[in-house]
């Protein structure tokens, strides 16, 4: 069977098990709402955000956006007082399928074949960054050392990268991987959008832990990132949903966030997200054309 009828019929598997055994998920009252929309980027006149694909923090008073299908871009946001302010924007060769920060520059996924591109933290000056041929970069995410995890989308694996780009590890993941999350032990988390489930790498890559995503009105979640912090605790975006989900260490929900629809503060068709350093949480809203910040007003029990 061919990797796209693996999928498909993964997806339908998925859809059968969350009507048969995920009814009890749904049944379940749903934890605390502990995400409330704080504020939503805004750009100037002559200006637009239109179909925000990856977002990514470098502290709490910088955002780097990858937007645009067409013609795509990065567009550089400072805080400034108490708004943020657009500071750069540069063309992209491609559409960017992730983002990162490694510490010193931002990193970036982009998609037909070219591979992975860094950005320097001022000016966004580019430079390639050479990896082994036939890599099809996925999903990236920065290691708490600085190096860089990615999904090649050719081979099905993760790799672990030095900064120059030497490969330093991998591991196969045979699935769709959608968002990747270095942990503070040298292991990492992966997001499998086809199957709905989140699963937990030690610091020697041997899979430890696996967590079904809860579904909504009955439907499988389609997570499309995540993020862990030094405690365990990981939020994942649903794309389905328009939803933050996040879980303790031991893959429990424990909390909820946002919801689908047009208003402020709802997601539709999310695509990225990333926490700053205070807590808050930036997402790309791509369905509805904008970034939205969510700021965090209570704890799980």
């Amino acid at each position: 069977m061919s990797r796209a009828g693996r999928r498909h019929l993964t997806r339908v598997l998925v859809a059968l098990l969350g009507c048969a055994a995920g009814g009890s998920l749904s049944a379940q009252p749903n934890p605390p709402r502990i995400y409330v929309w704080s504020e939503t980027l805004s750009v100037p006149k002559g200006e637009r955000i239109l179909a925000p694909s990856a977002v990514a923090s470098a502290s709490e008073r910088e955002l780097l956006v990858a937007d645009g299908m067409e013609n795509p871009r990065l567009l550089l946001f400072g805080k400034k007082g108490v708004s943020w302010q657009l500071q750069s924007v540069v063309t992209l060769p491609s559409v960017a399928h992730s983002l990162a920060f490694d510490g010193e520059r931002w990193v970036a996924s982009l998609r037909g074949g070219i591979g992975l591109m860094t950005f320097d933290r001022a000016d966004l000056a580019a430079r390639k960054v050479p990896v082994q041929p036939g890599l099809v970069a996925g999903p990236v995410a920065s290691t708490p050392g600085g190096n860089l995890l990615v999904f090649d989308l050719a081979a099905e694996r993760i790799i672990e990268l030095s900064r120059s780009g030497q490969a330093i590890r991998e591991v196969a993941i045979p699935g769709y991987v959608t968002g990747l999350a270095a942990d503070w032990s040298g292991g990492f988390l992966a997001a499998l959008a086809d199957e709905a489930r989140v699963i937990r790498f030690n610091s020697e890559w041997e899979q430890t832990e696996s967590w079904e995503l809860p579904p909504i009105d009955d439907k499988p979640a389609w997570p499309v990132g995540l993020t862990v912090d030094e405690g365990g605790k990981t939020t994942v975006l649903d794309r389905h949903g328009g939803r933050l989900l996040e879980f303790d260490s031991t893959g429990r929900w424990v909390a909820l966030g946002s919801r689908r629809g047009w208003e402020p503060g709802l997601l539709l068709l999310p695509s990225s997200f990333d926490h700053l350093p205070d807590g808050r949480v930036a997402v790309a809203d791509e369905g509805n054309g904008r970034v939205q910040i969510f700021r965090r007003i209570a704890s799980e029990n």
